[in-house]
């Protein structure tokens, strides 16, 4: 949930142990030596927890206040996932192919027509042009059929009017960790 700005690596909670009291903290992954091989990659210090849900707080109340906004992030993650998906990165090679093709046809016609090409030739290297189309169009076909991606994935986006009434009226910051518990479920 929570990403270094400087890195991009997660964030983690830890603690430690002072003479009076067990302070918890978040931090970076790429600031552990140990984890990688030439040492740290990141020197961003660690963030106090009491500090950090106070911001985060605040942010879940807003988003929770205002669901348009969760929806709108969403929408624009299934826009991308749809974009970046391999069917559809498959299938966009395929129009591409057949249309090489088809204009590779075509040039071949338009040669013979201008007496470049003669019949012979073109009969030699047509029939090989029609069979390398006639090879992808049933693999156009069966892109097509294929699933998108289905809004359904964001299950939880139907629970959120369920959350949303009990958090955030008048609370300020966390009061106890069921409420925790009950957004890290979320």
């Amino acid at each position: 949930m929570l990403v270094c700005e400087r890195c991009g690596y997660g964030l983690y909670r830890t603690s430690t142990q002072t003479s009076a009291r067990r302070l918890y903290y978040y931090r970076c992954i790429g600031s552990d030596a140990y984890r990688h091989l030439k040492g740290a990659v990141c020197e961003n210090p660690p963030v106090r927890q009491d500090q950090l849900d106070a911001v985060v707080w605040t942010e879940v109340v807003r988003l929770l206040e205002d669901p348009r906004i969760i929806q709108e992030e969403l929408n624009r993650r299934l826009e991308a996932a749809r974009n970046a998906d391999p069917l559809k990165q498959r299938q966009e090679q395929l129009r591409r192919d057949r249309a090489r093709l088809a204009k590779g046809m075509d040039r071949l016609l338009i040669a013979y027509q201008e007496g470049l090409v003669s019949l012979e030739q073109l009969r030699c290297r047509m029939p090989e042009l029609r069979k390398q189309d006639q090879a992808l169009q049933p693999n156009c076909s069966r892109w097509k059929r294929s699933k998108a991606i289905k809004p359904g994935i964001c299950g939880w986006s139907r629970r959120l009017p369920i959350l949303a009434p009990g958090c955030g009226r008048g609370q300020t910051r966390w009061t106890c960790p069921s409420d925790r518990r009950s957004c890290d479920c979320w």
